[in-house]
């Protein structure tokens, strides 16, 4: 199950695996952290979950609005972003806080991931595999979670609908980087479901069909 728990000031979705693990309980994943608190725990509750991870696609202000709250009170849950993204969160230029108004830095995720790694919520009936996707440009360690068998991906800024890409004019930045990066999420297929930080799902045929 998927819900996108807000989307003010970014899209923060949180994946159910409705296989539910030992104990009855199923597994959850936040991706992103900007959503209200509230609601997040009633959507938990009503679903009969318990949040295993939350996992960054980048430090960027506006995606990480939340995070501190949400850890303080699912401290159980771990955090998870890419190595080269702990120095976003903790750098008030790269996170952009400023831009906001209110800068500040933000803790370090407890476990950092890479290329090729797997984010698994496991079920006793079959485990949600998320594989982590590098996809710098937006920020150097920008990741996307591609989940093959269920053939969508979470991908933070890198790409939006209708065309939209993430910036790349922010400290750590890269144009090049960025297409790089988009040139690879082209070759999942057309068929998988792009489900972004901003905006509306779309697909990979439907944004990534000039590469």
């Amino acid at each position: 199950m998927i819900a996108r728990c807000c989307t003010e000031p970014s899209n923060t979705f949180l994946y159910i695996n409705d296989n539910p693990a030992e104990g009855g309980l199923k597994n959850a994943m936040l991706v992103d952290a900007s959503c209200d608190l509230e609601t997040l725990k009633r959507v938990l509750e009503k679903q009969g979950a318990v949040l295993k991870y939350i996992v960054l696609t980048h430090g960027h202000y506006d995606h990480v609005t939340s995070f501190e709250a949400i850890k303080a009170a699912f401290p159980e849950a771990q955090t998870v972003c890419h190595r080269l993204e702990n120095a976003t969160l903790t750098d008030v230029e790269a996170n952009v806080s400023d831009l906001f108004e209110d800068p500040r830095v933000f803790p370090e995720c407890e476990k950092t991931v890479d290329e090729g790694d797997e984010i698994i919520l496991h079920g006793e009936a079959g485990d949600a595999v998320f594989k982590v996707l590098h996809t710098p440009g937006h920020t150097p360690g920008c990741i996307c979670l591609y989940n093959e068998p269920e053939k969508f991906v979470f991908t933070g800024d890198t790409v939006f609908a209708d065309g939209g890409v993430g910036r790349t004019d922010f400290k750590g930045g890269s144009m090049k980087v960025l297409n790089e990066s988009l040139e690879r999420l082209s070759h999942l297929g057309d068929e998988v479901t792009i489900l972004p930080g901003h905006g509306r799902p779309s697909t990979v045929g439907d944004e990534l069909y000039f590469f």
